[in-house]
């Protein structure tokens, strides 16, 4: 298990970009359909969260913060 934010950019950058934040899932396995109808259209920003329990709502909005 790592404890580090996962993050993966999708698309060229002079697109608009799309910042997509996972809820309590805490990954991008929910949105593949959706990044597929958008392709080509925006660049697409996904985060995925550490599988952790030591985290706090602090921890994931820093991590986030300094991730962008």
């Amino acid at each position: 298990m790592t404890d580090e934010l996962r993050i993966r950019v999708q698309g060229d950058g002079s697109l608009p970009t799309l910042v997509y934040l996972p809820g309590m899932h805490g990954d991008w396995t929910l949105v593949s359909s959706f990044r597929a109808a958008i392709a080509g259209r925006v660049r697409f920003v996904e985060f995925a969260y550490p599988r952790t329990v030591t985290w706090s709502l602090d921890d994931y909005a820093a991590a986030i913060e300094e991730a962008l």
